[in-house]
């Protein structure tokens, strides 16, 4: 029988590599521990308990998709901190994020806790293309971590998010996530990116989808065979 437990080389608490946990606590301790979430988010991951921001207030600590309303999920707790773990280097207090697709709101708050919100800094913008979804994170942020939305820093609206917010002007973020799937990197959300701001999307090539990281160069001409510099 195979062990749920990592040891960690030369003792130390052991780390749960099963999907299942008991506690918001608990998951993002496994998160951490398995170098993940990096440790200087975890407060923040604290701050919002995953379980209620699903559709279903009764799901259990599940490392893994878990589905929301109009059809969509809400991405396994690892993919989040993967996407925390490659904007780190421009998640400050006080930047700018945009979060395409937000979905259930739950990282969209996590955002507006790593940048300050709560203290009066930064800004955050959820966007999503279902109406039902941009009222579902509204009211999940409203009934859970009501204090984000004291000083208008953080937005939800419902838009296109391949063209961005505001739709009719360029305004400039550090931080892109992209929750959803994009057949090619979106030239006007690219547009909205910081020059050294970071973009994390997953896009679909053939029939697989690779979670890709774009660094937009500090130089507005600066080009790597053609291609933005810093990808992965």
């Amino acid at each position: 029988k195979k062990s749920n437990i990592i040891r960690k080389k030369g003792g130390g608490t052991p780390i749960k590599k099963m999907r299942h946990f008991i506690s918001n606590e608990d998951l993002v301790n496994s998160l951490v521990g398995r170098c993940l979430l990096p440790r200087q988010f975890k407060e923040h991951f604290l701050k919002v308990d995953r379980v209620k921001y699903l559709h279903d207030k009764q799901k259990k600590y599940i490392d893994s998709p878990s589905k929301i309303d109009a059809g969509q999920t809400i991405s396994a707790p690892h993919l989040h901190a993967f996407a925390l773990r490659e904007l780190q280097p421009v998640l400050k207090k006080g930047a700018h994020v945009l979060d395409v697709g937000c979905g259930s709101g739950f990282l969209t708050a996590v955002f507006a806790y790593i940048v300050g919100i709560d203290k009066g800094i930064g800004k955050v913008v959820g966007i999503d293309i279902h109406q039902e979804l941009v009222d579902f994170s509204k009211k999940n942020i409203l009934e859970n971590n009501p204090e984000l939305f004291n000083n208008n820093l953080v937005t939800i609206v419902k838009g296109n998010g391949w063209k961005g917010y505001p739709q009719n002007k360029i305004e400039l973020y550090d931080a892109i996530h992209v929750g959803a799937e994009a057949d090619k990197l979106p030239k006007k959300l690219w547009a909205q990116l910081k020059p050294g701001g970071i973009m994390v999307i997953p896009i679909k090539n053939n029939k697989s989808t690779k979670m890709m990281i774009f660094q937009k160069p500090v130089f507005k001409n600066q080009l790597c065979n053609g291609r933005p510099c810093n990808v992965k």
